[in-house]
């Protein structure tokens, strides 16, 4: 049983920080958030360039 406890304690803690997650999380959810992320700085940038536009059509009223 210390073995076992032992072998655990390895297989989880003696591993990099991405094996470790990679144990907790489901297959592609990882590259769904990263797309997502990608999305999302993707409108960011498109809304900033609306902001700007309408900010220059505002001053130019």
């Amino acid at each position: 049983r210390d073995r076992l406890m032992v072998a655990l304690g390895l297989d989880l803690f003696a591993v990099n920080d991405e094996r470790f997650m990679d144990m907790f999380v489901a297959p592609g959810a990882v590259d769904v958030l990263r797309n997502e992320r990608e999305s999302l700085q993707k409108r960011q940038k498109i809304l900033q360039s609306c902001l700007t536009e309408f900010k220059n059509v505002a001053r130019a009223l």
